[in-house]
Order: C-alpha cells, then structure tokens, then sequence
C-alpha cells in the first residue's frame, strides 16, 4: 500500500464534506477523497494516522545545499545508564505505527516513490545523545458554536467580496466526532463552491471546494500551478496569487511552504500538491511535524495532469485558525537516550523493524527485502492515534530506504521501514508475537 501523508491530525477535513462537494460534479471527474481509506478483497489496509510521517516540510538549510539523508555509517556506539528504564515497550511504539492496535502489529515496509535524487533533501539525523518524546493534546477547549458562527460570519463577508458570491450563513449543526468528542459545522452550497465552516477541540476552520470546471477564482484570477515546476519556481509563480488568498481570508501569512507527494503510476510522476500559507515566526523552537501548528491557509491541488498547458487548478482551499496555542498543544513528556546510528542498524538486521500499517495478508503476501544493505536513512516523528486522554504520543524513528525497481513513470521506488530511535523493552516478545501472527 502506499504510504502517503496524511493530514488528518491537525489539518482533518471531514470525508463528508469531499463527498458532498463530489456529488455535484461527479459527471464530468471522479473525484476520490485524498484521505480516503483504501480497501480490497484481499485486505483492508488503514493508511498510516499521523502527520508527522514524512520528511520536515521546513528544512533550514538554503536550497543549493544537501541537508541530506545519510549514507550507510557506524558512528560510535554509547552506554545507557545502569538505572535507566526505557519509557516505552516495544507494544507502545507498534501502537504508534499500527491500525489494528488491539493485535499490536505492524506491516514490514511500505513502498513509496520519489523522483531521482528526491531522498537528498531529507532532514538528516539530528546530534546529540538524547531525543524528546512529545505527546501533542487533542482535547483542547469544547467547541462553542457562538465562536465559529462569529468566524464564519467574518470570514463570509471577504470570501463574498474576493469570489463576488453571496454566502449565506448556514445553521450550524452538532456533529459526533470518530474519537468521541463533537464539532459544529456549517455547509453552504452555491452554483460554483461548497463552503463549509467547523470548530472542533483545537481549531475554527473554514473550506472552499469547486463544484464546477472554473475552479476556485479569487478578485478574477483562477488559483493554479504547474505541477512540473520545481519547488522554488512554483513559491515564486504563487506569491501574487498567495497575496490574493490572503487579502480573500483578511489574513497577513507571510510564508509559503510547498508539499509533492509522489507516485508509482502518474504520468507525470505527482500525485498531489499542497501549498502552505503561514507564518513561520509564529512556528514553535521545536517544530516537528510537517503542516505548520500555527495558524495556516492550506491550498490542495489533487488532479495533478498539467493537459491544458495552464496549470492545474485547485480543488480545496482551507483557512485554519487555532484557538488553542501551540505551546498548550505540543509538550514534552521525556528525555530518552537516542539510538546512535550503528544500534539502529543492529536493530534493523535483527528484524526489529516497524513498517507502517497493519494488515496480515500484505504481510504474507510481500516480498521480502534484505535492508542489511540499505540505501539511505533518515529520521522522523511519527504519532500514534488519539489515546483516551485526548493525547498523541509523538516518537522518534529511524526511516531507512532500500532502492527497488524504477516505477513505470520514471520515478524511483523503494521499500520504507522504521526503526525506533529510543530504546524499548519486551523487544523479543513482541517480535516473537510478530512471528506468529504472520507465519
């Protein structure tokens, strides 16, 4: 299955909404949910929950260098305390990484596609001997529908002027949420967009969808881009639209971030692009994840076949406005040792690896790969699904990639699998229970 990002951990737009805003349009274009939950007869795979799955979307290092993913090393190796105590098992960080928590298994790698050289520009492992554990809080304030209604009232009145509509404000309904709690929210439809307001534990946000073939068209300029563009040259080609969304949304993000994901099987080898409108100096010393946990504009480009020779146009574009600090989101819970590169890769050639998502046929069925000889690694955050406190627990992990077969686009190809960077206890009697599960 592929591993793409998934935003649903601070940037969730409901499956509702894109399918409602489907419905209308659904004769000219097949518009399938980027966050949809993909399943076969053969298996039932759940996409991995966390946004902090894939390479930091803000490297600090200038474009001409290489923050890079490291080549295969052996730094030297360190000694943990006599009286240290892991903080997590080998269970909990599976819990991080699987769907199925209540079988604690994972999948042995995923296969993710990148352009040529693509991999270079991964952050690359952090210093030090120590690494944060984080859990991010989703609990957050009860939504008030006084709030979101005053939101949207205000952010209606620039919408209508930037798409010379009328936006009438719906009633907002109370709706239950999948992790037990509820938001409100408001939809709206006209000829041309579905407009849709929502307040939940953490944010106000407010949507706007195409139902037609004009796309999105703020103050007469249609919101697109060239999807074969580098990523310098798209930022540059989007700043005079960037300032038009923000003057639509009365916001003032100065910043803009792009995100490419990549596939197997497109012909130009992009499956999706998302640009960012925020402010970076409003991001917290220790950003971790790839959207930005401050305030954001988020523009969704999910049809990326450039055949009009225009560009291709936007088919989501979300203001989101947090009403819980990020410093109140994000927190520390513990210092662990980190695994220096060389225990990592003993790990590794042991098999005590974490591949994604859980699923015992894709397990059965995958061809196994000798990672002893791997090509890059880099090292990510990955957070695990609500926990009944409202908390995710945000780990460190060691994301090592072993080249396969070029995909028929020309993209390159290869197997991903992870493993922890802090040290863990009952590591033999979990993978042994892997064993089992999946002989």
């Amino acid at each position: 299955m592929k591993n793409e990002r998934i935003f649903n951990a601070v940037g969730k737009i409901s499956d509702e909404l894109i399918e409602d805003a489907a419905i209308s349009n659904q004769r000219s274009k097949k518009h399938f949910p980027w966050k949809a939950l993909v399943a076969s007869a053969a298996c039932f795979c759940l996409l991995l929950t966390a946004f902090f799955s894939m390479p930091h979307l803000f490297p600090n290092t200038p474009d001409d260098t290489v923050p890079g993913l490291t080549n295969p090393s052996s730094p030297t190796s360190q000694g943990n305390n006599d009286k240290y105590v892991p903080f997590l098992s080998a269970y909990d960080v599976a819990g991080v990484l699987t769907s199925f928590t209540d079988r604690d298994e994972t999948n042995s790698y995923t296969v993710e596609a990148y352009p040529k050289d693509y991999l270079a520009k991964v952050l690359s492992i952090p210093e030090g001997n120590s690494i944060n554990l984080y859990n991010y809080l989703t609990t957050g304030e009860e939504p008030n529908q006084e709030s979101i209604q005053s939101l949207s009232e205000k952010v209606y009145i620039t919408l209508e002027n930037a798409l010379g509509i009328s936006i009438p404000v719906g009633e907002f309904e109370k709706n239950d949420d999948y992790a037990g709690s509820f938001y409100y929210s408001s939809f709206t439809k006209t000829e041309d967009y579905v407009i849709r307001a929502e307040e939940n534990n953490l944010m106000d946000r407010v949507l706007v969808l195409p139902t037609g073939a004009n796309g999105i068209v703020f103050n007469g300029t249609t919101v697109r881009i060239d999807p074969l563009m580098a990523d310098g040259d798209i930022l540059e080609q989007f700043a005079p639209t960037a300032q038009i969304i923000n003057t639509a949304f009365d916001t003032n993000f100065k910043d803009i971030a792009v995100i490419k994901s990549y596939h197997e099987t497109t012909a130009n080898g992009i499956n999706r692009i998302s640009i960012f409108l925020y402010n970076r100096e409003s991001e917290p010393n220790v950003a971790i994840g790839e959207i930005p946990l401050s305030d954001y504009i988020h523009i969704e480009f999910s049809h990326c076949q450039n055949d009009d020779g225009k560009g291709i146009k936007a088919d989501l574009v979300s203001y989101v406005q947090y009403r819980v600090p990020v410093e109140d989101r994000l927190t520390q819970i513990r210092e662990e040792p980190m695994l220096t590169l060389e225990q990592a890769e003993e790990m590794l050639k042991k098999g005590y690896v974490f591949g994604g998502h859980s699923c015992s046929l894709c397990m059965q069925n995958q061809e196994k790969v000798d990672f002893s000889e791997y090509d890059y690694v880099g090292f990510e955050y990955v957070m695990n699904i609500d926990s009944s406190e409202g908390a995710r627990l945000c780990v460190p992990f060691y994301a090592f990639y072993k080249r396969l077969e070029p995909a028929p686009n020309g993209n390159e190809t290869y197997a991903k699998t992870y493993v922890c960077a802090v040290p863990m206890t009952d590591i033999d009697t979990y993978f042994e229970m892997q064993t089992a599960n999946h002989s």
